[in-house]
């Protein structure tokens, strides 16, 4: 039988639009385990919200999570909830209360008896689980029934959250788990999200349902790039790391080097490794995108070793002293044109000693120079076997084009570096 399993997240912060990060965190998690959430809801920091949402949520879930609510404050409600919804009372446990005063000393801060005492009370009949980051701890509670209900409480802070659900609840759902879950997700750039559907559709029908167990996958479009996210689900782990390897085969045959990485690569992370790699340096001259490409480089701990410099080169008169951009060929063919931007490579090839080099102009928007098309983007790459330079028009917002070329430069840079052996 499928364990139903529901979240309630306290907070009225969460009703005013803040993120609800331990909710993404706890589906993930849980997801993993080979479960799913069928439920989730947020209340206000409201005694009777959350008495209700409790008894609600017991009434058809076999496994309740709450998050938030259990800090020292007046509207830290969730505990005397939770108990009025059982028909519990609280006690205070001398060993957390002693737990909680230590760390305060350990922190040489002023312990408050009238408020932080409360991180001490216990529901009857309930687990405190030790929380290593925080005060509060968890509590879980079994009620009874065949097999018996669990209901958790978990500290709202995301790093508290996660530390106290590991220690907890999770060893709980895996135990009840059926399946193994397992995820691959491959991130591609240089198709768009309809030419992916079509180059993997076969496979996708092939593989959803196998003999070996159980294949989903989706796929996530956002700023040039595409995610397929594939999960499977096997109860025998040899055979779920054999489902992953062959259909993850058969997308790269698919795909090609269209595929730049995976799970959380990024491209300047695969650029980094490349240039590594290669024992290769790269400069860049951004004109529309005006170090952004160097910003994201740089992001990437050790990028030292091989980024040389960056030329923000926004004026037609930067472009000219800086890198020696010809006025005459700004004056024919404009600022934002192949030629110019070729003539941007010359001149990091003459300045910037580095083996490679990627050189940006565009029309980032919302009107280009002279009333011109807004979106259009040239994009320069050299390396020592080879020098490129391709037209690109984008469309979205000024900051959609921006961010759109400095994906499609560094994607370049990478396919020009794979084709180094």
């Amino acid at each position: 039988m499928t364990m139903r399993i529901e979240i309630i997240s306290v907070g009225t912060e969460l009703l005013e639009g803040k993120a609800n990060s331990d909710l993404t965190r706890l589906g993930d998690d849980i997801y993993k385990s080979g479960l799913d959430v069928a439920k989730a809801v947020v209340v206000g920091d409201s005694r009777p919200e959350t008495e209700k949402a409790v008894k609600d949520a017991l009434a058809s879930a076999d496994v309740v999570i709450i998050t938030g609510g259990l800090g020292p404050t007046f509207d830290d409600i969730t505990v005397s909830a939770v108990a009025a919804a059982l028909g519990r009372t609280t006690y205070l446990d001398p060993a957390v209360l002693e737990k909680i005063k230590q760390r305060f000393a350990k922190r040489n801060l002023e312990y408050n008896p009238a408020a932080n005492d409360s991180q001490a009370r216990i529901i009857s009949g309930a687990r405190p689980v030790d929380n290593p980051h925080g005060t509060a701890p968890g509590q879980i509670i079994e009620i009874a029934g065949k097999p018996p209900k669990i209901l958790a409480l978990l500290p709202g802070p995301p790093r508290e959250m996660r530390a106290v659900y590991e220690n907890g609840i999770a060893p709980i759902l895996r135990a009840r788990a059926a399946t193994l879950r397992k995820n691959l997700t491959l991130r591609i750039c240089g198709l768009s999200e309809s030419a992916v559907d079509a180059k993997i559709r076969r496979i996708v029908e092939d593989e959803s349902v196998t003999d070996k167990g159980l294949l989903k996958f989706t796929i996530l479009c956002h700023q040039g790039i595409v995610d397929i996210k594939i999960t499977a689900a096997e109860s025998d782990e040899l055979l779920l790391d054999e489902m992953l390897h062959n259909v993850r085969a058969e997308f790269y045959k698919a795909l090609g080097d269209n595929i730049f990485g995976e799970n959380t690569d990024t491209l300047e992370s695969v650029v980094g490794r490349l240039l590594m790699k290669n024992k290769m340096t790269l400069a860049v001259a951004e004109s529309c995108t005006a170090g952004l490409i160097s910003a994201r480089i740089t992001n990437i701990p050790g990028s030292s070793f091989y980024f040389r410099e960056g030329f923000a080169v926004y004026s037609n008169e930067s472009k000219i002293k800086r890198l020696g951009v010809n006025p005459a060929t700004i004056e024919k063919h404009g600022s934002v044109s192949r030629e110019t931007t070729a003539e941007l490579l010359d001149g990091l090839k003459k300045n910037a000693s580095a083996h490679c080099g990627i050189a940006v102009t565009g029309y980032a928007g919302p009107v280009g120079a002279g009333g011109k098309e807004s979106g259009l983007v040239y994009i320069g790459v050299f390396t020592p076997l080879e020098t490129a330079v391709a037209e690109y028009r984008f469309s979205g917002s000024r900051g959609d084009v921006r961010e759109r070329a400095v994906i499609s430069s560094l994607d370049m840079l990478r396919k020009f570096l794979l084709r180094i052996k």
